[in-house]
């Protein structure tokens, strides 16, 4: 008998738990509707308020608008990522990549325990990287 320590919510915003083995709480969770019991009316409400108290991460779409564009198609959020990357604006999507790749091995927290500045410097890679995929996406 596998063991019971994956928490399934009871109900929607409950923060009462059920206590599962990880093939039940993924076979809790496939079924799982958030929505159930609710009127449509009532999950339009929810939804249109979640969304309005910034819990809706797409609708906040954080690297979506860095601010204006200049000449060169680039934002000020957009050239500060370069930056961090070290990356002038013609580096391609490739160079992108790598230099992400060989920042995030330096900076990683696994091989940089109890160093702040290092997880800090970390966490600056990861966004850049972020902005500038998001940017290719577009």
């Amino acid at each position: 008998m596998n063991t019971g320590d994956k928490p399934a919510p009871k109900s929607p915003l409950s923060s009462e738990k059920w206590w599962f083995c990880e093939d039940h709480a993924a076979e809790y969770n496939r079924n799982w509707n958030f929505f159930e019991g609710m009127s449509a009316e009532q999950a339009r409400q929810y939804s249109e308020q979640d969304r309005s108290t910034g819990a809706d991460y797409k609708k906040s779409d954080v690297y979506g608008w860095g601010g204006v564009v200049d000449a060169s198609g680039f934002t000020k959020t957009e050239r500060d990522a370069l930056q961090v990357l070290g990356l002038e604006t013609d580096a391609s999507e490739k160079q992108i990549k790598t230099q992400y790749r060989k920042l995030a091995k330096q900076f990683h927290p696994d091989h940089n325990q109890g160093d702040t500045k290092a997880e800090q410097q970390f966490q600056m890679v990861r966004i850049a990287f972020d902005v500038l995929k998001a940017k290719a996406a577009r």
